[in-house]
Order: C-alpha cells, then sequence, then structure tokens
C-alpha cells in the first residue's frame, strides 16, 4: 500500500506499507521516485534535501555492503 500526502507546511510525505506473506525471509527493497510540476516551471535550479545521518555503501552491482556515518 503506498499512501502520497502533499502538505503546505511539511511538502510531500509518502507512506509504503509491505507484508511479506510468506513463511521465511524475503529481500525486500523499495523507493519512490516522485515527479511534481509547480506552475510548470522547470526543476532545474530546484534544491532537494534528504536528511540523513548514515548511508550504505555499495559494490560494483549497487547492493548495498557497509554502513556508514554521514561525517566519517
Amino acid at each position: 500500500q503506498v499512501v502520497y500526502s502533499l502538505n503546505a507546511h511539511t511538502g510531500l510525505s509518502v507512506e509504503i506499507a509491505s507484508q511479506n506473506i510468506g513463511t521465511v525471509a524475503a529481500p525486500y527493497g523499495v523507493g519512490i521516485h516522485p515527479y511534481l510540476t509547480c506552475n510548470l516551471t522547470s526543476v532545474d535550479e530546484y534544491l532537494f534535501q534528504l536528511p540523513a545521518n548514515q548511508v550504505y555503501a555499495v559494490d560494483e552491482h549497487v547492493n548495498p555492503t557497509t554502513l556508514h556515518h554521514v561525517d566519517e
């Protein structure tokens, strides 16, 4: 289930709920890629901020390998 919400003060919010209906653990990954237009103007000069204090390094196949703090 995916729920999109747009708030004038907090912006776009996306909530994703998933459930493994199998009997064993399964690999899982999810990502969102919303694209919005604002008055049909170019988004080339917009700034996207994603607060985070940790990131995953990836290997040559873009598989996550190790978790690092952002300040490392």
